[in-house]
């Protein structure tokens, strides 16, 4: 009887569990956890740690982590709030402290990165912290410059202001602070450094340089070429002047310290492009030491010093052609302060770290000059205590590589943790061969040769799953544990990979872009098939545009003069006969300014600004074609209709790139006659709108009948007088290919509608409508002295006549908004401050008219079946439509919101949304036509991406197989997160836990059976024939 009341019992207990099994993580998706670009590399001196072969790194992106020096990978890793950036870390034997966002303290235990404690600095707004001085015992100092904000003008009476360092120490122990204490800096170093002149004319602002050393700041005035130190220990300055060793009439905003945060007794102060000073601290006091002739493509990062013969280590990068040569320099103390030392010719102190091949760290393509970090560390290679080295070096482009003698180094493509945007393209059905004026027979030859090579890829294929699940079901049987795959370098460009389509469309590339590099992540298995560095490719086309060479001196000057950004990418398929080209297009805007003006923070304008376009071969990542306009383009869209390019013989049918500068004046890519007549034939039909979030207010445009020019047609101005301000854009259906409707007609239910009511609805599915969402701050209403909260704005507003369809507010609520426009919803996310919870707006939108037919459905669902395009609709005739709203409480904070997508938009579409805490959610969306709810609920199994993190989650990026049942999708963040998802389950595709060696076991028996049965009933046949 206990016992059956004890069962009872525990099965009412029970809930259901959901889950994914152990086997299965990783089989469609894959994950890839990045630190961002590193600024600052400490190695240990604890032998614990040396023998655990850690090294620290602090990066842009708000990351403390620990990486194993010989295989690169994550040992531990700590992720700030992205607001938080990183100021300085230092290491206290086992105790790692941090300072972030410019006052919290933290310690974290070095071995596992545990927080040990944290604590926050209270000191004036003005005050910039720098990082720590030298350890007395279990105390520390943190230092922080204050510089004031307005200064003595020359010949005025009064006493001038000079900067005041903030001393703060602390235990490290607890992290409990002391009082602080204030050391004002001598004005010896900071005269010539007022920002305002006479008549308070705001010139030029050139800053205080600032390196920290191993117990004491050095201060750069790079006006007076003086040098200041303050020694932490006796708490005195002392100062020196370099200004004869600077090249007289160079800029004084052209002297820039290294970027390397580590602690050392010297520095590397940059004189000019070729030329560097190394500035050290000898006994308490500023010195100069030797200086260093560099030529372009070649740098140089000052590791380390020895205290005994005042001798310096250099580390050498010097690119070429193919590889990047790392070199060590030990330089002696110099005959007389600034002596040139020309590292191009080694010498017996000049030891060879080892080499970089551009082909496997991916820092080809051109990438000139473009490390900007290096770190050193040395490690005994035997019991006799011989001694070797290992660097760390940081390109432009935020690749990280260790490089170790013949050893082959490990890379860590960081790039990839600034990733802006992505879109997936489609691969070759076949490898093509390059010339597309081929004849018919070699057509026919190719293809056959295709077919052949795809027919042995399937043998071989064929072959290894029979090998392998022969070994599993060896292991199965004896209940032993499959073994672990060896790990493969997920950053290293891969040769291997398979870059054509397959039969279910689930090998596809992800072409993902930052501020200054593309690239081309593979889809199964998420490793990079190429990389190109963008700046590069940008500043070489410009060049050879002026006629100029793209020489690394060239180059390197060029670059000091630009500033780039990527603007815009498109997905371009071409078709040529039966063939289909699918290619990528970068759109990328550059300002040249008359000298290195806006790298150091002067508010000039470019004397040149140009717009380029390249197109690059999704295969292979090679530039095919380019053009280059020269002016900044204000906006670009790629339009949908098509014309033929190329010659009669072999036409190409493509899509054209329609580009708009400041004067409105259209301009086109391929700027070729007939796209040009597409312009003009199709301009009634072309239609763009621009926001302009700094002014409030958003601009309709249209094209003239020439095609030639844009006008601007209509304007929404938002209430800035209120302060009313734009937080977010939605644009319907903007990618018209992915957001693909069937069924066009909506049944309603008969208890959420009145009898009056028609029972359907034709969804309101307008292309040109958006949506846009604004915020009005608190403020309180003249006469009655009342004060109103903060509030929220919702605008629909079709994009050909400006008018405002529909619109409401939503008060007591705050910023930020997430908008989602989808089929003929509108979906919204805010805070609600009066309730102090989320929540989520549905709008739906229906056609505002009666049908005349007597079954609009079954015709609706008819014409989706037939695919009959439905009839023309004018935004000048169309009425508003008809808007039902809905408010829902939803749960959490939301970063971005995106859709799932399909070919032919019959599955149901799925929601994507991407949590402040960096999680990706499933919602579908016929949930929310559910008025009956208040509350958006999300079950375990809506999880997406289970147990991963994607940290500072921003964008969420969606494309469809050949399934209709499955979509790909991507999440961007600080780390990359990538699955299939199938929304109403993968109808149109076997399971996954379909056997198919049971199949072929089944039906190879079948077969054997069958023969042998009939073998038995001829003999049978024969012997009845007999009796």
């Amino acid at each position: 009887m206990r016992l059956r009341l004890f069962l009872l019992v525990g099965i009412l207990v029970l809930d259901w569990v959901f889950c994914i099994h152990e086997d299965e993580v990783g089989k469609f998706d894959w994950y890839k956890e990045k630190i961002g670009k590193v600024e600052q590399v400490l190695t240990p001196t604890l032998p614990r740690l040396i023998k655990k072969r850690l090294c620290f790194v602090a990066t842009a992106e708000s990351v403390i982590a620990a990486l194993n020096v010989r295989t690169g990978h994550v040992v531990w890793r700590r992720v700030l709030p992205k607001h938080e950036q990183i100021n300085n870390i230092r290491l206290y034997d086992k105790v790692l402290v941090s300072l972030s966002g410019n006052r919290f303290l933290q310690g974290w235990d070095a071995e596992d990165g545990v927080l040990m404690w944290s604590t926050a600095i209270e000191v004036g707004t003005n005050v910039t912290f720098k990082g720590f001085f030298g350890s007395s015992g279990k105390t520390t100092s943190v230092v922080g410059v204050e510089v004031p904000s307005t200064y003595q003008v020359e010949g005025d009476a009064g006493e001038k202001k000079a900067p005041i360092l903030h001393l703060v120490s602390f235990d490290l122990t607890d992290g409990v602070l002391e009082a602080p204490s204030t050391a004002r800096v001598p004005l010896e170093a900071w005269e010539g450094m007022q920002s305002y002149h006479l008549g308070w004319r705001r010139e030029k602002v050139v800053p205080l340089l600032t390196q920290l050393s191993t117990n004491g700041l050095l201060l750069i005035n790079p006006v007076k070429s003086v040098a200041t130190y303050y020694d932490a220990a006796a708490q005195a300055f002392s100062h020196t002047s370099f200004a004869d060793l600077v090249s007289a009439g160079s800029a004084s905003d052209a002297l820039q310290l290294s970027s390397s945060r580590s602690y050392c007794t010297h520095f590397l102060l940059k004189v000019s492009a070729t030329k560097a000073l190394i500035l050290g601290v000898v006994e308490g006091a500023p010195k100069a030491h030797n200086t260093l002739s560099l030529t372009s493509g070649e740098a140089a990062f000052v590791c380390g010093a020895t205290l005994d013969t005042d001798e310096v280590l250099v580390l050498r990068v010097k690119v070429e052609e193919t590889t990047s040569v790392v070199q060590l320099h030990t330089l002696s103390a110099p005959t007389a302060p600034g002596q040139v030392v020309d590292l191009s010719h080694p010498n017996s102190k000049t030891h060879s770290i080892g080499s970089i091949d551009h082909e496997l760290s991916g820092s080809g393509h051109g990438t000139v000059g473009a490390f900007v970090m290096g770190s050193l560390q040395s490690f005994q290679t035997s019991a006799q205590g011989d001694l070797a080295y290992r660097a760390i070096l940081v390109t432009e482009d935020a690749t990280m590589t260790m490089v170790q003698g013949k050893k082959a180094p490990w890379h860590r493509v960081e790039g990839l943790a600034t990733l802006r945007d992505a879109l997936f393209v489609n691969l070759p059905k076949a490898l093509t061969e390059d010339e597309e004026d081929i004849n018919a027979v070699s057509r026919i030859l190719h293809r056959l040769q295709t077919q052949v090579t795809q027919f042995h890829h399937r043998i071989i294929s064929f072959g290894d799953w029979i090998y392998h699940e022969t070994i599993k079901q060896f292991y199965l049987l004896q209940g032993k544990q499959l073994p672990v795959p060896a790990t493969v370098d997920e950053d290293a460009e891969s040769q291997d990979l398979v870059l054509t389509q397959d039969q279910f469309g689930f090998r596809k590339l992800i072409l993902a872009y930052n501020s200054l590099s593309l690239y081309a992540i593979h889809t199964l298995e998420g490793r990079i098939a190429w990389k190109r560095f963008i700046k590069y490719d940008v500043l070489s086309l410009l060049l050879k545009s002026k006629g100029q060479g793209t020489d690394a001196s060239t180059y390197v000057k060029f670059a000091q003069k630009c500033h780039m950004d990527i603007t815009a990418a498109y997905n371009l398929d071409e078709k040529q006969g039966t063939h289909v080209k699918h290619e990528y297009v970068m759109v990328a805007a550059v300002s040249v300014y008359a000298d290195d003006q806006h790298m150091a923070g002067r508010s000039s304008s470019p004397v040149e600004e140009h717009t380029l376009v390249m197109k690059f071969d999704v295969v292979h990542g090679n530039i095919v074609d380019s053009a280059i306009y020269p002016m900044r383009m204000m906006h670009s869209m790629l339009l949908p209709m098509h014309f033929k390019a190329g010659d009669s013989h072999s036409p190409v049918d493509s899509c054209p790139l329609l580009f708009v500068d400041s004067t409105l004046k259209a301009h086109v890519y391929p700027e070729v006659e007939a796209a040009r007549a597409v312009l003009a034939e199709h301009h009634a039909r072309i239609f763009f709108y621009l926001t302009e979030a700094a002014q409030g207010s958003i601009k309709g445009y249209s094209l003239h009948a020439d095609g030639r020019t844009a006008q601007q047609v209509w304007q929404v101005a938002v209430d800035t007088a209120r302060g009313e301000e734009v937080e977010a854009v939605s644009y319907l259906n903007m990618d018209r290919n992915n957001f693909v409707i069937h069924n066009s007609v909506k049944l309603f239910e008969n208890s959420t509608k009145q009898s009056s009511d028609p029972p359907y609805g034709f969804k309101y599915t307008n292309p040109n409508v958006f949506a846009i969402a604004t915020s009005v701050p608190p403020a309180v209403v003249q006469g009655g002295g009342r004060r109103v909260g903060p509030s929220i704005n919702l605008y629909l507003i079709d994009g050909v006549t400006g008018s405002v369809i529909n619109q409401m507010n939503h008060p007591n609520s705050v910023p930020p908004v997430t908008l989602l426009s989808v089929e003929n919803f509108l979906l919204y996310h805010y805070m609600n401050i009066k309730h102090m919870k989320y929540q989520f707006g549905v709008w739906q939108l229906y056609e505002n008219k009666l049908e005349t037919s007597s079954h609009p459905v079954v015709e609706g669902m008819a014409q989706s079946l037939m695919g009959t395009k439905a009839a023309p609709r004018s935004s000048f005739a169309e009425p508003a439509p008809l808007v039902s709203r809905h408010i829902y409480t939803y749960p959490t904070a939301l970063n971005c919101l995106s859709t799932s997508v399909t070919t032919k938009g019959i599955t149901t579409k799925m929601i994507l949304a991407g949590t402040a805490l960096g999680q990706v959610i499933g919602v579908l969306l016929p949930q929310f036509e559910n008025e009956k709810l208040t509350t958006v609920v999300h079950p375990a199994e809506s999880i997406l991406t289970y147990n991963r993190t994607v940290h500072h989650l921003h964008r969420i990026r969606a494309s469809p197989s050949y399934l209709e049942s499955t979509s790909h999708f991507v999440a961007l963040g600080l780390d990359l997160f990538y699955t299939r998802v199938s929304p109403a389950k993968s109808y149109d595709l076997l399971g996954d836990d379909f056997s198919y060696w049971l199949l072929l076991t089944t039906t190879t028996g079948l077969v054997v059976a069958t023969f042998v049965a009939k073998y038995f009933a001829k003999r049978r046949k024969l012997a009845m024939a007999w009796l």
